[in-house]
């Protein structure tokens, strides 16, 4: 009979000790659960980003493949705008710079105050180099703003991407 009163006194106090701990439990949660929701948007936002960057490369990849092989620039600057727009990159706020040594053609989009100077050497003879800058501005930026609340934003950026293909003619 004495064994049966310690066990539910222990077992009474375990139960007092969690109720206890219910309250730190919970004060914890509200300390840790904004710092892992910021990461998970910062997950999110910066994957989303990363895709679009691979779309711009994949752009100027594309890019400078066709104009090695000789298309006209309008219809590499129009195939680059096509590879763009699958991913909702809008062409507004971006410029194209063709490299085709001793030809530079340079495609302003809708915003022709996108400053674009490819940087490294210039391609030689037999090169050509496709330039793709985007600039994100916060109305039409292909990534959601979600960090931007936190006081990291990705507005009023912008990414230079280049690729360069030997000539086929």
């Amino acid at each position: 009979m004495q064994a049966r009163f310690e066990q539910r006194s222990d077992a009474a106090k375990t139960r007092r000790r969690d109720s206890r701990r219910g309250g730190v439990i919970t004060l914890e949660f509200l300390l840790v659960f904004p710092i892992v929701m910021i990461a998970f948007f910062a997950l999110f936002e910066f994957g989303m980003l990363f895709v679009c960057l691979q779309t711009i490369e994949t752009a100027a990849v594309e890019g400078a493949r066709e104009k090695a092989k000789g298309r006209i620039d309008t219809q590499v600057i129009s195939h680059i705008d096509e590879i763009l727009a699958l991913h909702n990159i809008a062409a507004v706020n971006r410029r194209i710079v063709i490299e085709n040594p001793p030809l530079v053609t340079m495609d302003t989009g809708a915003t022709p105050t996108v400053a674009c100077t490819p940087q490294g050497d210039a391609p030689v003879a037999g090169e050509v180099r496709v330039t793709i800058c985007l600039f994100v501005s916060l109305n039409d930026a292909p990534v959601p703003d979600i960090l931007a609340n936190f006081g990291l934003s990705i507005a009023d950026q912008k990414f230079e991407i280049s690729a360069l293909a030997e000539s086929e003619e």
